[in-house]
């Protein structure tokens, strides 16, 4: 029986957001900005957010059990395991409410983007049978509306709803454009030449814009969106398949919990400290952020292994009883 493989364009595109936000964060906490790639860096990756949001928006999210409680114990999984070599290496006792904000909702601040995503996935049957419900003109209004309030009124005028992107609605705006892209067919409204040049020019401003406003980098900057949602389309026209590729994509949440959670602060500390002796340049320094992202993608291959082979049977057993008991999200 031959298997096929499912289209790898968004998988790929997934794999590459995930180095967008890699390579930011190694600019803004191992580098704390002192460089003068900073400002290229920033043009270049602050799409990454965003990026994972449309994808998710485009599919659409399928909420149930099983999704809920593999999030939860994905996060669970590699908080404790931060926590633990924390403490191997600092000495510092866990607090209690370190082991307690272990879960999403609650989680620590320093994992919004979960906290966010997993509102989300809670809000998305409702806003899945809003968008399926709304005629044409409906949709288009509550999006014209959504895109207004995070992108105008929230970055330019700083409406308090959503100033700086960092929110559940910025979330829910990326989210119902992603799938306004699906239903209204948006990468074929434009030759990928087209969607290339948009993407280049919304880059440079994003740059241009950087040196004046500290703001820049807030994922509701109206250049930010044109610029994912371009770089989104592009990806979109692409049609190839990769096993390797597909499989890549399933570990690229567990490198943003590796390297973002509080034992990867303290990766990214020493790496500052190091790239300071180094003046952050040269062959030996690049060569020390290379190992760096290798090894951390061989930590999220490991751990995701482990994670799985330890979780998913029960997260499937839980997730049938409660289906059955407690069926919420049919």
């Amino acid at each position: 029986m031959i298997t096929k493989v499912r289209n790898s364009n968004f998988e790929l595109l997934r794999i590459v957001a995930m180095l967008f936000i890699v390579i930011w964060h190694i600019s803004i906490h191992a580098q704390k900005g002192e460089l003068a790639s900073h400002n290229y860096i920033l043009a270049l990756t602050t799409t990454g957010v965003n990026l994972f949001i449309l994808i998710s928006g485009y599919f659409g999210i399928k909420l149930n059990w099983r999704a809920l409680l593999t999030l939860v114990g994905t996060v669970a999984f590699y908080n404790l395991a931060s926590i633990i070599f924390k403490w191997q290496i600092t000495g510092t006792t866990p607090l209690l409410g370190e082991i307690a904000g272990c879960f999403p909702p609650i989680c620590n601040t320093r994992w919004w983007f979960i906290n966010c995503y997993f509102m989300l996935m809670l809000l998305s049957p409702i806003i899945n049978i809003a968008l399926e419900k709304a005629t044409d003109k409906q949709y288009k209004y509550t999006l014209g509306i959504l895109l207004f309030t995070s992108c105008i009124s929230g970055f330019c005028f700083k409406n308090f709803i959503n100033i700086t992107g960092y929110n559940t609605f910025q979330f829910i705006t990326i989210y119902v454009l992603g799938n306004a892209i699906k239903k209204f067919h948006l990468q074929s409204r434009l030759s990928t030449r087209q969607f290339a040049c948009t993407y280049i020019l919304s880059t440079l401003c994003i740059f241009t814009l950087s040196f004046f406003a500290s703001r820049t980098s807030n994922y509701n900057n109206p250049l930010i969106v044109i610029s994912a949602l371009s770089l989104f389309c592009i990806f979109a026209k692409l049609k190839f398949e990769s096993k390797a590729v597909n499989y890549t994509a399933t570990f690229m949440l567990s490198v943003y919990l590796l390297q973002d959670s509080s034992t990867g602060s303290i990766i990214y500390k020493h790496l500052y400290h190091s790239g300071q002796e180094m003046n952050f340049q040269g062959t030996e320094y690049c060569s020390l952020i290379i190992l760096y992202i290798i090894i951390l993608l061989g930590s999220a291959f490991i751990l995701d292994n482990i994670r799985r082979f330890l979780l998913d049977k029960p997260t499937r057993r839980i997730s049938n009883f409660l289906t059955k008991k407690l069926d919420l999200f049919s």
